[in-house]
């Protein structure tokens, strides 16, 4: 994860022309299911963010709705997320154009790497990393099987014994040990064992998830710190507690370990229980705004609903996810929607409320296409959880 300002970088090719007011039915109206919710925000997504890149097509960084102008920066990072809530659309409509999408972006990200899909960040590499191994899982393609496997031995080259180990964040700075270059590795390695039965696999899956129990961990809480000695309370994100519950996930299905179920139930509890920071109202709210930060709470949600899968749960936490999924993914529907003049919907990262109107007079708050990508995650994961019967033990049954 990186934090970058806003390039003052402006290309005069889409034409979006304001808002409807906020909670203006006609973005909602025939739109009843969450299904139809994910279409409409897959649609979206495509209609403002969409672009050709060389011989591929990616998302654009952000559009400014009300000028006819997008910042067309490239997204490492975010183009993995894209690959991941096309897989998730992939699963779900089996559609043609969404594989031949996911070979589009593909082939932007070759382009944009001159051949080759590293990356000097360890993170962004392991979300790439992830993304093939899920598409691969869809559509059984040893290309993206390839892929991951190549990122994957780039990735563990950042190991080093500073800090007593882990993987650095970025490859100029060996001491940055952050909980987004560990984590996720951990469901990286475990998947790869579990794909191929390499025990090579497996071993680099508990050493970095030792380490990263030893040193990110806050034992009072189970929640997990940014990066290494950073005890900045502040600096607690969902998506750092969402790929410790994946990595806990993961070892639990290969080892069956109860230890690593009780890990991350303790994390998962503590996110979606606390009313203060996380989860005002029952809605997942971390004041972690846009860019990068857009991002966070779908890779939160994207793992609690991985658990939801796993049939690991008892019935008293199946039933209280799935109402926090209902209530997240109703929030974000009837309070963050707006739409463009087009029709196309647009969400506030702050799900419980829409983005700011456009001030005349005033240049524009860009929409990026991070904060899309979260809420794109959150529809699709309810229709997954719908198809697997698991919204049914939540007395919320039904989107409203």
């Amino acid at each position: 994860m990186k934090t970058y300002c806003i390039l003052a970088i402006f290309v005069a090719t889409l034409a979006t022309a304001g808002y409807a007011q906020p909670g203006d039915e006609a973005a909602r109206s025939g739109i009843s299911t969450w299904a139809e919710r994910a279409d409409y925000a897959q649609t979206s997504l495509l209609g403002l963010f969409w672009q050709p890149y060389q011989s591929g097509y990616y998302i654009v960084n952000s559009v400014y709705p009300g000028r006819q102008f997008v910042n067309p920066r490239f997204n490492y990072w975010w183009m993995a997320h894209l690959l991941d809530v096309f897989a998730d659309n992939y699963g779900r409509t089996r559609s043609s154009d969404c594989l031949l999408r996911m070979t589009q972006a593909r082939q932007a990200m070759l382009d944009y790497g001159k051949g080759s899909l590293h990356n000097s960040y360890f993170d962004d590499m392991e979300w790439m990393a992830l993304a093939c191994l899920r598409i691969h899982q869809a559509v059984d393609s040893g290309t993206w099987k390839d892929d991951a496997i190549t990122l994957w031995n780039d990735i563990k080259t950042g190991w080093n014994d500073i800090h007593g180990g882990g993987i650095q964040w970025v490859d100029t700075l060996p001491a940055s040990k952050n909980a987004c270059a560990n984590a996720p590795a951990v469901i990286i390695a475990a998947r790869l064992y579990q794909l191929t039965k390499d025990p090579q696999y497996l071993q680099w899956a508990e050493k970095i998830f030792r380490w990263l129990h030893d040193n990110l961990v806050i034992h009072e809480t189970g929640l997990i710190k940014d990066s290494y000695n950073n005890d900045n309370p502040d600096w607690v994100f969902t998506y750092n507690q969402g790929t410790w519950l994946g990595a806990c996930l993961e070892l639990f299905r290969i080892s069956g370990d109860r230890k690593y179920f009780d890990l991350a139930m303790r994390t998962a509890d503590y996110v979606v229980n606390d009313s203060t920071k996380f989860s005002p109202a029952g809605v997942l709210n971390n004041n972690e705004g846009g860019g990068d930060g857009g991002l966070f709470k779908g890779i939160f949600m994207r793992y609690l609903a991985q658990w939801m899968l796993s049939g690991a749960l008892d019935a008293h936490r199946q039933q209280q996810f799935a109402t926090y999924f209902i209530t997240n993914g109703n929030s974000l529907w009837k309070s963050a929607l707006s739409r463009t003049a087009e029709g196309y919907g647009v969400f506030g990262n702050t799900w419980s409320r829409p983005r700011p109107e456009p001030q005349p007079g005033r240049r524009p708050v860009a929409y990026d296409s991070s904060v899309h990508l979260s809420a794109v995650m959150l529809f699709e994961l309810l229709c997954e959880l719908e198809r697997n019967n698991l919204l049914s033990a939540s007395h919320l049954q039904r989107p409203q």
